[in-house]
């Protein structure tokens, strides 16, 4: 099977964050922030939005499921 060999070997370096190119930037960084519970503007002024804009942001979420 071409590749197998390759599943064994240790990677050269550290992989790349890819969460941010998965989610996008901001909502990588409320990701990451959402280790305890907290109110909208607690997370909203840690990634520099305002509370409107975090809740656009979980509303999309929400919206896609």
């Amino acid at each position: 099977m071409p590749g197998a060999g390759s599943l064994w070997r240790e990677r050269a370096g550290p992989a790349a964050d890819e969460l941010p190119a998965l989610v996008g930037p901001v909502r990588a960084r409320l990701l990451r922030a959402l280790d305890r519970p907290m109110t909208m503007s607690m997370p909203a002024a840690g990634v520099h939005l305002g509370p409107s804009g975090l809740t656009r942001h979980r509303d999309r979420r929400g919206a896609r499921g």
